[in-house]
């Protein structure tokens, strides 16, 4: 190879001994580095070695690739409603493309223990309920997560109120006659939920509860398949969120008796609240089903912050907050710290309702 002279920008003159030392030479000025060439091979190679490792343009930034986005739970249910819902913004926001990836079954193990087996980079994430991180954990010793020290906690998304559905066979009109009629026929009524354990599930055992009756409950594989039943009327209650509900009480198929919700939805506001029932026992009393995006515990700072940033930033997008709207969803966005504190205190309360129901993992 024929020597090649080079002139550095401060005025010092270097015998570069090969093309690929030029190539290194230009690389290294460009980076802004400060250095000074020697002319023998095995230190234009220490040179080289030096601008791998600090010369910072070289390095890739997360993300590097797709993000995966996994759900516990098939299509339809608000968990992948969300998901769905929230995936074109997040790739506009990350740079990269979103892969929703469902994985129902087995309470929410196969989803969240596929985002532990993951490589922890921040490349998969999951969107999560109260089931996963508010309740599984307490019902099953052997879930195989600890909600508190497992997850990077990234961004509480967005909540919803549920609503108390019945079958029209149901003679019930409002939330004190749906109760004045489970009492008379304890042995009869029946609850539909998508799962044991479910936020469903601790909701609907909770609003029995404090109305001092109780029915029989139909666990189902998921929330479709139990919605499926209460339309056709084999089972007479259940409580599914207002964005899936309202199209089939505007139909005239179901019975909307109340919203769990603090105040009153702009997606149903003729729908009373639990509060505004005249019922005692829930005058201060409402839930929302909250829906969040984790990710493993242990995934760099820094593709923690991006992707808190990169949510805040889908859920701001127009596009997806209207979408979100239509769907009776509220947009909260709150960050990990507050996400943290909120998931603290449901597992308190959690706890209570599980030990005074009497509920335990099926």
């Amino acid at each position: 190879m024929t020597a090649l002279a080079a002139e550095n920008p401060r005025g010092c003159g270097y015998t570069l001994r090969s093309v690929r030392a030029v190539r290194m030479w230009m690389a290294m000025a460009l980076a802004g580095q400060t250095f000074a060439l020697a002319a023998e091979p095995a230190a234009a190679q220490a040179v080289s070695t030096q601008a791998v490792t600090s010369a910072g343009a070289a390095v890739p930034t997360f993300p590097i690739r797709p993000i995966t986005l996994i759900v516990p739970s098939g299509p339809g249910g608000p968990l992948d409603i969300t998901a769905r819902t929230i995936q074109p913004g997040l790739s506009r926001a990350i740079g990269q493309p979103v892969i929703v990836e469902n994985r129902p079954g087995a309470s929410n193990k196969i989803a969240i223990q596929t985002l532990l087996r993951a490589p922890r980079d921040g490349h998969t994430i999951a969107v999560v309920s109260p089931a996963a991180m508010t309740i599984h954990p307490l019902l099953d010793s052997k879930a195989g997560w600890d909600p508190l020290r497992d997850f990077t906690p990234l961004i509480y998304a967005v909540d919803t109120p549920a609503v108390v559905t019945v079958h029209p066979s149901v003679p019930a009109r409002t939330l004190a006659q749906l109760a004045a009629w489970i009492r008379a026929n304890p042995n009869q009524a029946t609850y539909a939920t998508g799962g044991n354990g479910t936020s469903v599930h601790l909701s609907t055992a909770e609003l029995l509860g404090r109305l001092g009756v109780s029915a029989t409950h139909v666990a189902y594989k998921g929330d479709p398949p139990a919605f499926a039943d209460l339309l056709s009327g084999q089972v007479h209650l259940m409580m599914p969120i207002i964005g899936i509900v309202k199209p089939h009480v505007d139909a005239g198929r179901l019975i909307a008796l109340a919203s769990s919700g603090t105040e009153r939805s702009e997606l149903m506001p003729e729908l009373p609240t639990y509060r505004e029932t005249g019922i005692p026992a829930l005058a201060d009393y409402s839930y929302n089903v909250w829906l969040g995006f984790v990710a493993a515990a242990g995934i760099p700072g820094s593709a923690q912050a991006t992707l808190e940033e990169a949510l805040t930033s889908a859920l701001r997008q127009r596009e997806v907050s209207e979408a979100f709207k239509a769907k009776g969803f509220r947009i909260v966005a709150a960050p990990s710290g507050p996400f943290m504190t909120i998931v603290r205190a449901e597992i308190e309360r959690n706890r209570r309702t599980i030990d005074n129901g009497g509920i335990h993992a099926e």
